[in-house]
């Protein structure tokens, strides 16, 4: 690109003279297979050489397509669909669907913070983190379980279309790929999207999950979305694969909505951008000494707690005997009531219960009576 004001030039000049100025540090020349590749860029006054050219992302001026609303999880599959929206140039809010609390919320924040901060340049995104525990018990009592995966998509989709509004994001985004999971099957996708007024993008339909999670490497996602825990499976099994619109309306016409109306009013905004380092890390409650009559409930992997548990290893010695709910009596001096010992108990044969071993539920582990030191007697069946 000749200067201003000085004569022409072509691209043939500077390749003839710098090929002549390089042929002596070269053994031979070969502009077919060469080992190097010089390029240069002439801008003004100045030339710019190198070497090696680094591919960039690509895509377009991120706030140039408009603004959408992303439905976050805080898994691989949202944080990079919401990072190809972006590179497409669509600037984004995130709207979460709390059903773990705190902990959760703060887990989510920060895959949403490296999002915001890393490719979100010239945008302030908002995150809105609603309680849907209250949506969910009351689609619990009112749902046929089969149906709860379709309609909880259905809900968080109108939770969505609220807060669209208040952002005047022009579509929902979300992380759904076809078939990956039981209510991602085209029928089903269908039945979910029949209750949306706005238009849902799903960057990442046809992808598979290898491909996601590369794609979460390369944004720095990944390692924050792999301590995120899954708690959308609500279903117990058997869930709806091929849902039909109007069913799904059916089951979504049993609910009281504005449960759902008062959650997202409730919901909590949090600026990404400014929030800090420490505003990113869950509180925690420490104390001194476990208070008398207090339960301990350890949730530990069975290999940390095999490590180090409270106080102690404690053992469960079967009493004389049975109670109607099939708990024992434990006779120990000081006694944790910690998963592994409640998930391995030994069932003597003479149970007079209602069954030989009672049925594990999903019930912690209560005490039903004083103990010497750390109030607890009786360990009832446990499943982790």
């Amino acid at each position: 690109r000749p200067a201003a004001g000085r004569p022409s030039y072509r691209s043939r000049d500077i390749e003839v003279e710098l090929g002549a100025a390089l042929r002596p540090f070269a053994e031979r020349v070969d502009l077919t297979n060469p080992e190097v590749t010089v390029y240069v860029e002439v801008r003004e006054d100045r030339a710019y050489f190198y070497t090696t050219i680094i591919k960039g992302l690509g895509g377009l001026p991120i706030g140039s397509q408009g603004q959408a609303l992303v439905l976050i999880s805080g898994g691989f599959d949202s944080a990079v669909a919401a990072w190809l929206a972006m590179r497409r140039g669509v600037a984004v809010d995130y709207l979460f669907c709390n059903l773990g609390g705190k902990a959760y919320e703060r887990a989510v924040l920060q895959v949403a913070k490296v999002l915001a901060d890393a490719w979100s340049f010239g945008t302030r995104p908002r995150f809105y983190s609603v309680d849907f525990g209250p949506v969910v018990d009351e689609m619990r009592r009112h749902v046929r379980p089969a149906y709860w995966q379709v309609v909880l998509k259905r809900l968080m989709y109108r939770a969505g279309e609220a807060v669209a509004r208040q952002t005047e994001a022009l579509a929902l985004i979300t992380g759904e790929s076809l078939g990956q999971v039981s209510s991602q099957t085209l029928k089903n996708l269908q039945a979910i999207e029949a209750g949306t007024s706005l238009p849902v993008l799903r960057p990442l339909l046809t992808y598979d999950k290898e491909e996601i999670i590369n794609l979460a490497r390369q944004i720095g996602t990944a390692t924050l979305s792999e301590r995120v825990r899954e708690y959308c499976a609500l279903t117990p099994d058997r869930p709806v694969t091929a849902a039909r619109p109007e069913a799904v309306d059916a089951e979504l016409a049993k609910l009281d909505l504005s449960v759902l109306e008062q959650a997202v009013a409730s919901a909590e905004v949090y600026d990404l951008r400014a929030l800090s380092a420490s505003e990113l890390v869950t509180p925690y409650l420490f104390i001194e000494e476990i208070p008398e009559g207090a339960v301990v409930i350890d949730c530990q992997s069975e290999a940390l707690y095999e490590h180090w548990h409270y106080p102690a290893p404690c053992t469960w010695i079967p009493g004389s005997s049975c109670s109607s709910s099939g708990t024992w009596t434990a006779i120990a001096p000081t006694c944790s009531i910690a998963r592994a010992d409640c998930n391995r108990p030994t069932w003597p044969r003479s149970c007079s219960g209602p069954a030989t071993k009672p049925t594990r539920s999903r019930a912690a582990c209560r005490p039903s009576g004083p103990m010497p030191e750390h109030g607890a007697s009786k360990c009832p069946s446990f499943n982790g």
